[in-house]
């Protein structure tokens, strides 16, 4: 039991979901957390970071990029593996 609640744990740690209940200490059923969409709780986790580090602001997106165009660019001609060895 133990090990599937460290597993459970590492998997939720960086979800935005997690973030956003650690913020504000909000528990799994507080009606807050229950009725915000990702959406609401994406844009806020931007602003905080954006106040923290009024920079990030100025990060340019480029919306167009594909990462497949790239390495076609580059000689890749196959894609990378999608065979990750599991490391324990």
């Amino acid at each position: 039991m133990l090990h599937r609640a460290k597993q459970a744990a590492r998997e939720r740690q960086g979800t935005i979901e997690f973030e956003y209940r650690a913020r504000y200490g909000l528990t799994v059923n507080d009606p807050r957390y229950l009725d915000a969409t990702v959406e609401e709780m994406l844009i806020d986790n931007l602003a905080h970071r954006y106040r923290e580090d009024p920079k990030l602001m100025d990060e340019i997106e480029d919306e167009d990029f594909d990462a497949d165009d790239v390495a076609a660019a580059i000689g890749r001609q196959e894609p990378p593996p999608d065979d990750w060895e599991e490391l324990s």
